[in-house]
């Protein structure tokens, strides 16, 4: 079971003393009684997963992405117990519009989840591996560093 509303999101302000709302850059989604199915990157993600979390998962990618700093695109952490498991959402603009429309007949352009091997938050070995990551998105959250992405 996932949440509708994520627990936590990461914003970006390019200018802090504005009062617009700010782009989120990275969702986190914590998906509650389920664990890892699999421990394999080579796995697709619906068997590490379950079909109905992948769905719900691409459900808050979409979602996200109308506010995302990677807009028409998001990014996002599944949280299973101590796993984290990073996806990315990659849409077309045409193939956001035509969901967030709700146009009748078949979806324009395409969209594709990306997502990283499950990384065990007790492993020494796998925290080292996030901190790339994880010091590139802080890097974000600093409006002067953002025009370098």
């Amino acid at each position: 079971m996932t949440k509708s509303k994520p627990d936590v999101t990461y914003r970006f302000y390019p200018d802090p003393a504005l009062k617009e709302e700010g782009a989120t850059s990275l969702l986190f989604i914590k998906v509650k009684d389920t664990t890892v199915k699999t421990n394999t990157k080579e796995a697709p993600l619906e068997e590490q997963v379950g079909l109905k979390i992948m769905g719900q998962v691409g459900c808050e990618l979409i979602a996200a992405s109308r506010t995302s700093v990677f807009w028409p695109n998001s990014l996002g952490i599944i949280c299973m117990e101590t796993k984290l498991i990073f996806v990315f959402l990659k849409q077309s603009q045409d193939h956001y519009r035509s969901i967030a429309l709700d146009e009748p007949g078949p979806l324009h352009g395409e969209g594709k989840i990306s997502y990283s091997q499950p990384f065990d938050m007790l492993n020494a070995d796998d925290r080292q591996k996030m901190a790339d990551l994880l010091f590139w998105l802080g890097c974000i959250q600093d409006y002067k560093n953002y025009k370098f992405i």
